[in-house]
């Protein structure tokens, strides 16, 4: 209940400083009587008090502890209901008496205490143990009181509102700066909601976001979890306060729950029992449009006044021009992550699959599909959203849908909303059929000219999809148009590596009665580029048999190929050389003058078939490994040397080791035992232990269930193995 005197408005302050409440001017006047009860002394009496209905709901308020009799409070209301003077003489009964000394009352006189309009507002009592007559100059002293009580609450007010609006002034700049510093959404919101609780003072806050047409719930503070999920599920398409708020961009703001109720008398029922009675729903505006609202309940009936009006609507506007940046800045950074995944994954099938879900989110849909065009089918490679692969989604025969196919064409969007002629694009209407879409965006896919796929997206509710929507599917498309044409050129030449590759290993190994070499070869998993691991075994002319393993450093078609022509120096030349080192130093000249070689590791060695006694030389290359009969193995270790090619120059070594009968000889490139972040002895010991676990298997058996055991996650490497088995039965 607010006290309204003068009707006219500060300009100043922007309020009606007349407004003042009861208990301001009460407390004044109590002062006043008080300060002219110890300046008359006796002539007042032992009991001063004054009455202010609104402020202390129809209950005296006096100076003494002692409650004043019940006829005494009557006589108080009936001086400010009918603003007159009542001056009476009493000999009351003990028991109506009231005297802290315990004295009588015999004389009692209780003044009206008048605004400068002339309503009563207050009461100043006074009771005298004896008879008196009241005097001019007594009764003038307290009539003036109110209105030096009036002058002195306004003072008050004034100042309290000045300190209010440069503590809101100084809140609100504080406020700027504190979101101007923030580069995430998740603090935007309780960022904004600690600067309502400073400049408002609500007893309940919620913060919602619209973003795509849906509300979400990002800050709160006093909110109970029932108003909590009801905001958290507001439809922006409802009358609701906070979806009206949302839909018009305007402020609204109730005092009273009556003034609530007459808008929204649908509420009722949800109000229920809570406590709130006043209400503030101001939008996060940016560009004329709301990007959230800013919800306040307030336990207490509350006039809020233009400042409050204001100052709340400020922080809406600055709000929503922190959170338009905020949303670029993290569109931007949903765009290079994006990106980052596509450069990523060279392969075409996974430069599409790994951006599904990230691209769903960026655009806001239920679902996503994304689709690459082959003839006249448009084949699905991948969908977000969908629980489970729907069939019709697979492939969409593109000559039985001519309008999406033209707008490959075309270069063009298709949105359609409910009020669109859906019939018009079958492949869409099935969409809407099928996932209950209300509105669908199709994107084309397209590089140098022409339609290389699709992205669909599809969305559960209603939404105008505006500028920035389209651009940011239009933006998703490019990168996706960039990342699929570079995919499928990495996808070419990892076609032709792999085919020279291949063409580059021996069809066969040879086979002899005591010994029997076997390999295994696995290429890099698929995305990434083919190495330049090479293997080979002949006979020579002197009788030994060369074994030669070797891995080129590099990837991609130029490895492939530098490892064809060291292969085919190696068998020319190991003929005309003395040995495992005088090989190696002759492939250094060789590439020290071939075009188009470059560094290599090399393991090459020749076995005596008849003694078992293997001479090697190591260039920069992984040492073998012997597994012995019993499954015991061991690294062969040796001085090494510097890798072919460096150009070095200088004698290498020469190593030799006899293989039992029964043993076996490991030759293997280092992507067999390498992984990210280890180093080679952690790969080299679990090698040996799954050597020792299988050592019992047949050597087909062997091999396979050591590339099973060694393989990684992520194979990021050729993987190669050479398995050298000495037959337990020699013959002599």
């Amino acid at each position: 209940m607010s006290l309204k005197v003068h009707t006219e408005r500060d300009p100043l302050l922007g309020i009606n400083p007349w407004e003042i409440p009861p208990h301001l001017v009460a407390e004044t006047i109590a002062e006043i009587v008080t300060e002219a009860h110890r300046l008359v002394g006796d002539v007042l009496t032992e009991l001063i008090g004054f009455y202010a209905p609104a402020a202390h709901a129809h209950r005296p308020r006096t100076t003494s502890s002692n409650d004043l009799p019940a006829v005494h409070e009557s006589l108080l209301r009936e001086a400010i209901d009918e603003n007159k003077v009542i001056d009476l003489e009493l000999i009351p009964e003990p028991r109506q008496a009231f005297d802290p000394t315990r004295q009588i009352a015999r004389s009692v006189l209780i003044v009206p205490l008048r605004a400068p309009d002339g309503s009563a507002i207050a009461a100043a009592y006074l009771a005298n143990a004896e008879q008196h007559t009241w005097t001019t100059a007594e009764l003038t002293l307290l009539r003036s009181a109110t209105r030096i009580a009036e002058a002195d609450a306004r003072l008050r007010i004034a100042t309290a509102l000045i300190e209010e609006r440069e503590n809101s002034t100084a809140a609100l700049a504080e406020f700027g700066a504190d979101l101007a510093s923030i580069e995430r959404l998740e603090e935007f919101g309780p960022t904004v909601a600690r600067a309502v609780s400073r400049i408002a003072g609500p007893d309940a806050i919620a913060i919602v976001e619209l973003h795509d047409s849906r509300v979400r719930l990002i800050a709160s503070d006093g909110l109970s979890d029932r108003d909590a999920a009801h905001l958290a599920a507001i439809d922006v398409a409802d009358r609701g306060p906070a979806g009206l708020c949302l839909t018009t961009a305007k402020a609204t703001f109730y005092g009273s729950r009556p003034d609530f109720l007459e808008d929204h008398p649908s509420f009722g029922r949800l109000l229920g029992d809570r406590l709130y009675h006043a209400w503030a729903f101001v939008p996060i505006v940016s560009g004329g449009k709301a990007l959230g609202a800013i919800v306040c309940h307030w336990r207490l009936p509350l006039d809020v006044r233009e400042m409050h009006r204001s100052d709340l609507e400020e922080v809406g506007r600055i709000a929503g021009l922190a959170l338009g940046r905020l949303r670029v800045q993290e569109t931007g950074r949903q765009l290079a992550a994006i990106e980052a995944q596509l450069s990523a994954s060279p392969s075409v099938e996974n430069v599409i699959g790994v951006v599904a879900d990230a691209v769903r989110h960026l655009l806001g849909a239920f679902t996503v599909h994304l689709g690459i065009v082959e003839g006249n089918t448009l084949r699905r490679v991948t969908s977000s959203g969908l629980a489970q692969a729907e069939p019709h989604f697979e492939a969409v025969d593109l000559r039985r849908t001519a309008q999406v196919k033209a707008s490959g064409r075309t270069m063009s969007q298709i949105f359609l909303t409910p009020g669109d002629d859906w019939t018009v694009y079958p492949a869409l209407l099935s969409t809407r059929e099928l996932l209950g879409a209300v509105a669908v965006l199709a994107q084309p896919i397209v590089s140098e000219g022409q339609t290389i796929g699709f992205l669909t997206a599809a969305y559960l509710d209603e939404r105008d999809c505006g500028p920035y929507e389209r651009n940011r599917a239009q933006l998703v498309s490019v990168m996706l148009a960039r990342a699929i044409h570079r995919a499928s050129l990495f996808d070419r030449e990892r076609k032709i590596t792999h085919e020279l590759q291949r063409s580059l290993l021996p069809e066969q190994l040879p086979h002899r009665d005591d010994y029997q070499i076997i390999a295994r070869y696995i290429a890099a998993d698929a995305g990434l580029e083919v190495g330049g691991d090479w293997f080979d075994a002949f006979p020579l002319r002197r009788g030994s048999l060369a074994i030669a393993l070797g891995d080129i450093v590099g990837h991609g078609l130029k490895a492939a190929g530098a490892a064809g022509q060291l292969r085919s120096a190696c068998r020319a030349l190991a003929e005309v050389s003395t040995g495992p080192t005088n090989l190696v130093e002759r492939l250094d000249e060789f590439c020290a003058h071939a075009s188009g070689t470059q560094f290599a590791t090399l393991l090459y060695g020749e076995l005596d078939e008849h003694t078992g006694r293997l001479e090697f030389c190591r260039a920069g290359h992984v040492p073998p490994v012997l597994v012995l009969p019993d499954g015991e193995a061991r690294i062969i270790e040796d001085r090494g040397s510097w890798v072919i090619g460096l150009g070095v120059g200088g004698p290498r070594v020469e190593c030799d080791l006899m293989i039992p009968p029964g043993a076996r000889l490991l030759f293997f490139t280092d992507g067999l035992i390498e992984r990210r972040g280890e180093n080679l002895d952690t790969g080299y010991q679990r090698l040996l232990q799954a050597v020792r676990q299988h050592h019992a298997l047949s050597k087909d058996e062997f091999a396979d269930a050591l590339i099973a055991e060694l393989a990684g996650e992520v194979n990021t490497d050729d993987r190669c193995l050479l398995v050298i088995e000495r037959h337990k039965s020699v013959t002599i």
